[in-house]
């Protein structure tokens, strides 16, 4: 889609531009500022928006003059919301240039607690931009994530990322991923192997997952061995 250049082309009158001019009080003054700040800079470099949420149709004709207004303003506003959002921005398929600031988003400690969706979290939103990404030039570093124990429960995406890319050197480390106790990497480890079953005999490794009490990965299992 792209983010627009018609400068006739208004979105105020949309459902999402009425929530977003509804959302505007909400800010604390300096976010105010920063929105006018994002939205200025975008506009001088050739295009017509009036919300922050229109920077979410980037694609890769963006990415060159986007990515630093995203990586420049982002880590500025007060409202975490806000700020991961536009972390997600970032997760457009093939915008490598916006992976090693995502890792280093990614790596700092992690803001979830149980009344948060660990999808708004800040690892959250990072790994699921990554995983979108698809940058197989980081799967070092994707391995290193998923083995560090200080980052292992929050890798759900980069253990997806490994069957995503085909990545044959890593099913030694998704059979072991198996054995956490942590459904969400269970099953994400299960995902992975489905990827390679042209490479390996899944039903001994998978099968035993047929009649996990958590319906998820049983579902996964089982569409593993189709």
């Amino acid at each position: 889609m792209g983010i627009n250049k018609e400068p006739g082309y208004s979105v105020q009158n949309t459902v999402a531009g009425r929530r977003a001019e509804e959302l505007f009080p909400t800010y604390s003054e300096h976010d105010k500022e920063i929105i006018h700040k994002v939205i200025e800079e975008v506009n001088s470099k050739g295009y017509h928006i009036q919300y922050l949420f229109q920077l979410s149709w980037m694609d890769k004709d963006d990415f060159e003059l986007i990515n630093p207004v995203i990586m420049k303003y982002s880590l500025q506003f007060e409202n975490k919301r806000t700020r991961y959002g536009l972390f997600s921005y970032l997760g457009v398929n093939g915008n490598t240039d916006g992976v090693d600031f995502l890792l280093e988003q990614f790596r700092k400690p992690n803001d979830y607690n149980e009344n948060l969706d660990w999808n708004f979290s800040r690892r959250g939103v990072c790994s699921a931009a990554l995983f979108v990404i698809k940058d197989k030039s980081k799967i070092d570093e994707y391995i290193e994530i998923i083995e560090n124990e200080n980052t292992r429960q929050d890798s759900y995406f980069f253990i997806l990322l490994l069957g995503e890319l085909k990545f044959v050197k890593a099913i030694s480390l998704l059979v072991e991923l198996l054995n956490e106790d942590n459904s969400n990497l269970q099953s994400a480890a299960i995902q992975s192997l489905t990827k390679f079953k042209r490479k390996i005999d899944l039903n001994p490794i998978i099968s035993p997952f047929l009649s996990s009490d958590n319906d998820i990965i049983s579902e996964y299992a089982k569409k593993a061995l189709m």
